[in-house]
């Protein structure tokens, strides 16, 4: 992934210049890159975001090159293969003219499973079904003024890899995704920044980095204090594009006793009056934000801007997509069997899919791995 080769590259920096610090090398990479947040937006990087702005990428794959991170032309494509960046061979070329030229893929390979058990799905290509949803969603973010959309559904039901989709598919070309899979949801989608913050970072629910972290991905400078109020007047003087924030394990943040009444109803004026219709939040949640913005006694008129979309299983269309990425490893006795006993939850589809596929690696006559299955999903009883 992105964020491990950044990672890598930075450590072949450090054993070239032992003498400078770490935190000057990330700064100086962040400078480079063409943004004020320095090291800020390094980290941010690593965190597993994908530079947005193609140029920025760019100036930042040649910072890593200038400075030994990068050393060949396998490693620039390494880097950059996972990312929206098309113009690999050609910066490939300027910095590596006399190397043999590599034939760089994004398809799966042979050895490797398509099926995702465990981790969000964080490339579109290995996301499925919830057309309705998206349809929604997209829906409300088009138009002179965004609307607010809340994910309700069970864990395991899917909920963060939608947000990984929503952020990511407008930036895919065709031939990044399956055959005739949709894209296109939004007009102008070029316009349109989408940012995740998540509140498993124990660190986005306290105030003052939570809003340090907005900014440092919305590229705007952090003002001194870097308070509610000067954050409020920094995009409302600054926001220009369509920015959407998503909220990944927001019943984190809105537990935390350090995001108060007051935080909420500054988002909701950001919202409704301070942005002037370019400003949306997407968030996810097991119940509606208004119903659990009362439980923590926090009632502010921000939770009531939101409409509730609510996920559960897989239609049968998208659960037999979902199996047939290898459909040479699956009799019409073994799908049947995936579909009976994950009820076309996608965690279970993932889960006993990708037994399937060790199985069949090791023996295509093994038939053990349904045991092995069934063992796994037994942990995420709840769903059924």
């Amino acid at each position: 992934m992105f964020a491990k080769q950044l990672k890598t590259a930075i450590q072949r920096i450090r054993v070239e210049k032992l003498d400078k610090p770490k935190t000057i090398i990330l700064d100086e990479l962040g400078f480079e890159s063409g943004k004020d947040g320095g090291r800020d937006t390094i980290y941010y990087w690593l965190r597993g975001n994908i530079p947005a702005d193609l140029n920025s990428l760019e100036r930042l794959t040649v910072s890593l090159i200038n400075k030994g991170g990068l050393e060949n032309r396998q490693q620039v494509i390494k880097f950059l293969e996972m990312t929206h960046y098309t113009e690999i061979e050609r910066l490939c070329d300027r910095f590596f003219k006399d190397e043999p030229h590599i034939t760089h893929r994004k398809e799966t390979s042979s050895h490797s499973s398509p099926f995702i058990a465990g981790p969000p799905i964080t490339h579109p290509k290995q996301f499925f079904g919830r057309d309705e949803q998206l349809r929604v969603i997209f829906g409300r973010l088009q138009g002179m003024y965004m609307e607010n959309t809340a994910v309700i559904g069970k864990k395991r039901s899917g909920k963060t890899s939608m947000l990984h989709y929503i952020q990511t598919i407008n930036t895919m070309s065709p031939s990044e995704l399956r055959l005739h899979q949709k894209h296109g949801w939004l007009a102008n989608a070029e316009q349109y920044q989408f940012m995740l913050v998540d509140f498993q970072d124990p660190r986005n629910c306290k105030e003052i980095w939570l809003l340090r972290n907005i900014l440092t991905k919305l590229e705007m400078t952090i003002p001194t204090p870097c308070d509610l109020l000067n954050f409020t007047e920094m995009l409302e003087n600054n926001l220009t594009k369509p920015t959407v924030i998503m909220f990944d394990e927001w019943i984190k943040g809105l537990q935390s006793p350090h995001l108060n009444l007051d935080f909420w109803d500054g988002l909701s004026y950001l919202h409704n009056h301070g942005t002037h219709g370019k400003l949306a939040f997407v968030l996810v949640a097991k119940s509606p934000p208004k119903d659990l913005g009362k439980e923590a006694l926090k009632p502010s008129p921000f939770f009531n801007t939101f409409l509730n979309v609510y996920i559960d299983v897989l239609t049968m269309d998208d659960t037999q997509a979902l199996i047939n990425q290898m459909p040479e490893i699956f009799s019409e006795n073994d799908k049947a069997w995936i579909i009976e006993h994950s009820k076309c939850y996608p965690a279970l589809l993932q889960i006993l899919c990708q037994q399937r596929f060790f199985a069949w690696q090791n023996n295509p006559d093994d038939t053990t791995w349904r045991k092995k299955g069934l063992q796994e999903i037994q942990r995420f009883a709840y769903l059924l």
